[in-house]
């Protein structure tokens, strides 16, 4: 029953990977505009992904081609914009040096290297700022120049020698940001705290425009992580084993059947911005439990043997902390879990009765299942699920350490959850 049971959640899960694998191959086309090398604009719809690195080429749909589409890249067209981003095509200087704290140079001077690439428009008007995030992670922000995009320079090193030695900053952009934004003297009290990241930048930028009393053409409004808070409800499945390196709990290793139970709880699903949301981190507040029965039979003879009942019931309260991968379809979307259970016991049945039989005599002596038992249970969760709009359903696999104090008892438990979610 549950070699039989396991394949058949083997095989779901077999499903639900082949279902994403076609899930990676679909498109998002909005609404947008090119504007190409000519200077002329097509409005049109474009296949937006929610770049988390910059985009190396972007594939349109003009209004007046039929919906044929065409792949362009930053040499081929000047500017598109999407879903509120903008970003303009543009041959930039990178710092092509190490930026890993254990593999940092030991020089201030940045090794600069030539790059094409669509730059992201942060803010745009008589003073702007451009984003650019390499596929490595590094991040650039360059400000626009009658002759082209100026790369702010930062950089972290090594300083050796001295007295003094460890990781050291050339800030050089702060300089640059003092010549760049000199018409408001306000502004370069704010510079020293000024620290090479979007927001802080933006923030400096916005300044600047309220300080000179004009207006931004274009400024991207910041996103932000989102809370999803629901609930879910279903069915667990749970299985336990006890391997005993000594003999004295022999009657516990016996084969005890499957538990099914219900199961549930509220999760809070943080889900971080960009890359179309796909990646967050959801706690859940959850409740499951299981019963168990067993009996062990020790034959000397047909005179003389013993008969061990053992039931053993826990119900647990657990923080599941998770990270979770999704890939959106529109209303529709699949989703992968990876993290870790915490679960203290609210409930704990651990029950033995022994009965003796010596040719016509019985004995029958009641103990605990278990001296030394715990009732923080630790695990890991793996799951697999699918949504359609505030709805999912999901299957899951939990592996624990189960109750047992004992180093040379080990207490292993396997769940299999059926999980139907709704978010408020």
């Amino acid at each position: 029953m549950k070699k039989a049971y396991e394949f058949n959640v083997l095989l779901a899960i077999g499903w639900c990977l082949m279902f994403t694998q076609v899930a990676v191959g679909q498109e998002n086309y909005l609404p947008g505009y090119v504007i190409a090398s000519s200077g002329d604009t097509l409005q049109g719809l474009i296949d937006y992904r929610n770049w988390e690195y910059n985009p190396g080429q972007i594939r349109f749909q003009s209004d007046t081609q039929g919906r044929e589409t065409v792949v362009y890249r930053p040499f081929e067209i000047r500017e598109f914009g999407v879903d509120g981003e903008q970003y303009v095509a543009a041959i930039v200087s990178v710092d092509a040096s190490t930026s890993g704290t254990k593999d940092l140079p030991t020089t201030a001077v940045p090794v600069l290297a030539t790059d094409t690439t669509f730059l992201q428009t942060v803010i745009q008007g008589s003073k702007s700022l451009y984003h650019y995030k390499r596929r490595k992670g590094e991040e650039h922000f360059y400000i626009r120049q009658a002759d082209g995009f100026e790369l702010l320079i930062y950089k972290r090193y090594l300083k050796t020698g001295g007295a003094k030695q460890g990781i050291a900053e050339n800030r050089r952009y702060l300089g640059q940001l003092a010549v760049y934004l000199r018409e408001c003297s306000s502004i370069q009290a704010q510079l020293e705290g000024i620290r090479y990241n979007r927001k802080s930048l933006n923030e400096l930028f916005a300044s600047y425009y309220v300080c000179t009393q004009s207006n931004a053409t274009f400024q991207r409004t910041a996103e932000k992580i989102s809370i999803n808070v629901g609930v879910l409800a279903g069915l667990s499945i749970s299985s336990m084993s006890f391997r005993s390196s000594a003999s004295v709990n022999t009657y516990l290793e016996v084969d005890y059947p499957l538990s099914v139970n219900v199961a549930g709880g509220f999760f809070f699903n943080a889900v971080l911005p960009r890359n179309q949301g796909k990646w967050s981190f959801c706690n859940e507040l959850f409740f499951t439990s299981y019963q168990f029965s067993g009996r062990s039979d020790n034959y000397t003879d047909e005179d003389r043997y013993t008969i061990n009942y053992t039931e053993i019931g826990y119900a647990y309260v657990k923080l599941n902390s998770l990270a979770r991968f999704s890939y959106p379809m529109g209303q529709w979307g699949v989703y992968a879990n990876v993290g870790m259970s915490n679960g203290l016991a609210i409930r704990e049945e651990n029950y033995r009765r022994k009965e003796s039989i010596v040719f016509s005599m019985k004995r029958s002596e009641e103990f605990k299942a278990i001296e030394e038992t715990r009732r923080y249970e630790q695990g890991l969760v793996l799951g697999l699920g699918t949504r359609f709009g505030r709805y999912s359903l999901e299957a899951r696999h939990e592996r624990g350490n189960g109750m047992s104090e004992y180093t040379t008892l080990g207490s292993p438990t396997r769940r299999y959850y059926l999980l139907a979610g709704f978010i408020f």
